[in-house]
Formats: structure tokens, sequence, C-alpha cells
């Protein structure tokens, strides 16, 4: 069975089966030379600030999904609602001006465990897997224990982010794993072949590859939560077994059935696992659902079909791991998903959740500004400090702190009340601070109380954690520790997307911000050919509202942010192996591309 109306179709850049050479595209945070760069070899270093004395220290990485900076109690928020993460903060070091690479988790993770940028090594994705190093894998042969447990899809296995753990545990939601790798992966080829972009042979070729490799993954991810005995929530693991299992066959029998099932259905395929076709009783009930959705969740969810684990769930898991530790020293990955949900607090309210509901409801409502907006936010802020909490005194109890460091980050923000933005699902819009500036906070024995002002990114917490370790860092790592980075600022800082979907270079406007103290200008580019969109002055307007991209303001920082994105481009163009050297603003002049025409 092919397309509708029987085209042969035509090969799409999208779903093509080249691959990029495997070299990254861009080298250095600033235009001195990459070898300027390079991290000394810890052997030359006189002194590793920020070790713990004695045997190699624990660490402890715990990514809080969507906690933005501007909401930790410590950074003026009121309420205050974090006391615990204020209290690592205080007695700590606290990085103020620390940000991702991207938004969301999908495009700031290679810069989390790779200390790349999302567009190097031909994008993101496959996630990390055709990175060079995980940070993780540098521990794990140095001889550290490697465990991990993600609680977002971004994070699983599926994507590289299990490299170098000897334990992960893909504890994720399989209502929400199957929309977004519709929304990711699959949404764009399909509607590419029903258009006659992509012949029928190439879509069974991506399905082949592509859809296999998600469908083997959810297999993984269902035993791996039977052997760790995760709660189930929703549909039970041994009926999507079934549904998975029924859905490869088809795969193998008739795979443009499944195409043609995942164009009529769009998101919600996954209802239809192991249909060959999409009878009329299913549409009707699946639009009788959305219908009542409408209804019911037009302020707050009241229903949903996602059911994600909690973060109670993973601190249970992270126990369960130490019980049976070895003596080796440990490297622990934890992530709470449980802010980035907070729109699902009802439909996933659990009985102990239930209990503190009203404290969490109570304590956001203190002394809240008029028109502040984010409650449901603030609620599950609330929940997850608290949690988080509970894991850190559990080690304390232990006493394994005695011997452990702790790293808290958010791996992106979220919008959530003030500034309202609207950006929605828009990933072009992510490039204010409210998406980007997040945490970073350590914690443990040796780690004096500090407050770190130098501009960074996530490009720096592989590196700051390798240099703990007492573990050489690869100069293919963009950052640098923490130990040099308090003196040696961030010139600027990049970030980067491919807008909604796939990442593609070839069919796609890119969009790159630059930041420096000051000014953040973002740019967007067709055919590697940068233009300036957006202009904010940093320090007169830290919520970002007055775009200055058509007054004369800041021409010098203008050019010099364009500069930074040109070479950025060049490095990404030799790496597929294209031209370079050319005028990649194309006919337009630096004014042009630079504030008014």
């Amino acid at each position: 069975m092919g397309r509708p109306g029987g085209k042969k179709g035509t090969e799409s850049a999208g779903v093509s089966r080249r691959r990029p050479r495997r070299q990254p595209g861009f080298r250095g945070m600033d235009p001195g030379p990459i070898e300027s760069r390079t991290p000394p070899r810890l052997e030359q270093r006189k002194e590793i600030e920020f070790a713990v004395k004695g045997n190699r220290p624990n660490i402890v990485l715990i990514i809080i999904d969507a906690l933005r900076f501007d909401r930790l109690g410590i950074s003026g928020y009121r309420p205050a609602l974090t006391p615990n993460l204020d209290r690592l903060a205080r007695n700590g070091v606290n990085c103020v001006n620390h940000f991702a690479v991207g938004c969301p988790s999908q495009i700031a993770i290679p810069g989390i465990f790779t200390s790349t940028l999302p567009f190097d090594w031909g994008g993101y994705n496959e996630g990390i897997r055709h990175r060079p190093y995980s940070f993780v894998e540098l521990l794990r042969g140095a001889g550290y224990d490697t465990f991990g447990i993600a609680t977002c899809h971004w994070f699983t296995s599926h994507y590289g982010c299990s490299r170098g753990f000897n334990h992960y545990a893909n504890l994720i939601d399989m209502f929400q794993w199957f929309r977004q790798c519709y929304i990711a992966h699959l949404g764009e080829p399909v509607a590419q072949w029903l258009a006659g972009r992509l012949s029928d042979d190439l879509m069974v070729d991506f399905l082949g590859s592509d859809y296999e490799q998600i469908l083997a993954s959810t297999l993984t991810y269902l035993d791996e939560q039977d052997r760790v005995e995760a709660p189930q929530r929703g549909r039970s693991r041994t009926e999507w077994r079934r549904a998975v299992r029924s859905e490869r066959e088809l795969l193998s029998n008739d795979p443009l059935s499944i195409a043609h099932k995942i164009a009529t259905l769009g998101a919600d395929f996954h209802f239809a696992l192991g249909l060959q076709t999409v009878d009329e009783s299913l549409k009707a009930e699946l639009a009788r659902s959305k219908a009542w959705d409408s209804r019911l969740n037009r302020r707050i969810f009241l229903r949903s079909h996602r059911r994600g684990f909690e973060a109670h769930d993973v601190n249970r898991q992270v126990r369960s791991h130490m019980k049976r530790n070895s003596n080796r020293p440990f490297f622990g990955f934890v992530h709470y998903f449980d802010l980035h949900e907070s729109k699902l607090l009802i439909p996933n309210l659990s009985l102990s959740r239930l209990v503190e509901l009203p404290r969490d409801v109570g304590r956001s409502m203190k002394g809240r500004p008029k028109g502040q907006g984010g409650r449901l936010h603030d609620v599950a802020l609330s929940f997850t400090d608290r949690r988080l909490g509970e894991l850190i005194r559990w080690f304390e109890r232990t006493g394994l702190s005695k011997n452990t460091l702790f790293l808290i980050t958010g791996d992106h923000g979220v919008e959530a009340g003030i500034p309202y933005r609207g950006a929605g699902s828009d990933l072009s819009r992510f490039f204010t601070d409210d998406f980007l500036h997040v945490p970073l906070i350590i914690y443990g024995p040796g780690i004096d109380s500090e407050e770190i002002h130098s501009l960074m990114s996530h490009l720096d917490l592989g590196p700051t954690i390798l240099e703990q370790a007492g573990i050489e860092i690869p100069s293919e790592f963009l950052g640098m520790p923490l130990s040099r980075r308090r003196r040696e600022p961030a010139p600027y800082l990049i970030s980067e997307n491919a807008g909604k979907g796939r990442c593609d270079f070839d069919e796609k406007t890119l969009y790159f911000g630059v930041r420096t103290e000051k000014l953040k200008v973002v740019f967007e580019a067709d055919d590697f050919r940068p233009r300036e969109r957006d202009v904010f002055d940093l320090q007169r307007d830290p919520l970002e509202k007055v775009n200055l991209h058509e007054s004369d303001s800041f021409q010098e920082e203008r050019l010099f942010s364009l500069s930074i994105i040109k070479r950025r481009l060049d490095a990404l163009r030799e790496a597929r192996g294209m031209e370079v050297g050319t005028d990649l603003a194309g006919p337009h002049s630096h004014q042009s591309s630079v504030g008014r025409a």
C-alpha cells in the first residue's frame, strides 16, 4: 500500500540516508585560536580549588527539569518556595550567571553531558549518541560506579544519555514518549511522504531504521521498569509490551500501513499500535476524548493520559541502588520531571501528593504579588524542592554526604507567569532568559560559601565534574572547569536550535542567540545566511521586552555578535563538507543584517 494517489515521490533531505561528517561544528567560545582554549593537563595544574580533600569524592548531579534561576528564593523570588535549594546555595557555590545552551531538554542535553553545542556532530536528532565523549564514560573508566535515573523521554538511552552508566533506569511515561517521538521524529517525514516529497522506498527505509529503534527502545524501557519494580500508572506495561510487539510485526510485513496510520492519527498514533488500519470507531472515540479534554482542561488540566514518575519514585530508586552500592566512589545522575509537568498536577495526583497539596498551595499564595501568574508552576516547585530536601537529608543521615558533592541545575527554563511571552511551543522564541537562565549550585564537604558571577553555561558542567574526580578533561570539551571559569568569564555564550521538530540543516531555518553580560542578539539563518532578529539591552531591560533591532544602538556589539554567528555557520558548513569563506550574509550588507536597512 503506497501513498494516497500512488505518487512515487522523491528523496527529501530531511530523512536522507546521507550522514554528516562526524566532526564538531564549532571549537571554542571566543574568537581566539582553538589551541588557546584547550584545558591544561591535570598534572600541569597547581591546584584544584574545589576538590574534596582525601579520597576521590562521590558526585551526584541533580537536574530539576524546567527550573528557572529567577524562581529560587535566594534569587529574590516571592513567595519564597525553595528553602532546600536556598540552603544549598547559601552554604555552597551559587553560580548566578549560568545558562543552558538551548531549550528544551533535547537541545540542552549535548551541553550537559558532552560539553558540545546542539548543532555540533550532525545536530541533536540522535541526542548524544555520536558525540565523542560523555563525561560519565570518563568517570566510569576511572573506576567510578555510575548510575542514573531519568524521568524525561529526552534523557533516555534512546538518545545516548545512558552512555557510561553501569546502571540506568528510564522511568518515562509511554504516552508522552510516543507523542514526542511523533513531534521530533515521525511527523515531518510522514508529511513529506504524503506531499510526494519522499518516495515509498525511502519511507520504508526510514520506518525500518528510526521507527524500529523507537519500538526497540520502548521494549527496553518497559523491561527496565519491571526490573526496578517501578509503579504502574495508566495502561499496564503488559498491554504496552503486547501492542509494541504487534507493531513490530506490522512493520516487517506492511510498513506503509504504519505511515498511513501515523498520517491519520498524528500524535495519537500510539492508540493504534499493532493495528493495520484505523477504523471509524477508534477515530470517533479519540474525537470524543479530545472534545472532553478541551472542555475540562481550559484553565487547568483535569484529565490527561500522561502518567509521569514523580520525584518520590526517583528518590526511592536512588535509595534502593545505594543500598546495593559497592565501596567504589560513585557518580549518580538524578532527574526530576515534576516541575516540567506542573500543569498535570491533578491528573497525576497520588495519595501522598494529595496530603501535601494544601500546604503547597498555601505556600504559593502567601504574599504573592497580584498578577504574577504561574501558580501551578509554583505549587510544583514547592513540592519538588521538598523532595530534593528529603534526598539530601537521606544522604546526610546515612553518612554518605561526608564525601559527596552535589551539583544541582535545571536543563532549561520555562514560560510560567511573568514575563508573559505567549511563546507556546515555538522553539524559535526560546532565547530569552526565562528559557535559558538556570541555576548551578555546588554543595558538599570542602566547598566554601561563595557566589560566582562569571558568565558560564552547561558547557562548563562536565569539565567541572571531571576536575572534581581528578580526571583529565578532553580537548573536545568546549567548556572549562569552574576553578578556571570563576577567573575567566566566558566573553559570550551561544544558544541555538532548529525550531520545532527535526534538526534539519538543509530545509529549516536555524536560530542562534549570542549573549554577553550586557547584550543579547538573536539571529535567524536560511541557507546558512544570518540575519538579525532581536536585540535586547540586558542591563536596562532585564526582562527582554524592548526589541532594539530597528534602532542604531550597540552597533559595534551587534557586529561582533554577527561575526560570531558567521564563524559558527562557517564551521557548520565545513563540517558538512560545504564550501566556506563566502559572504554568508548574502546580498545583505552588514547594515541590513544588523539594524535598519
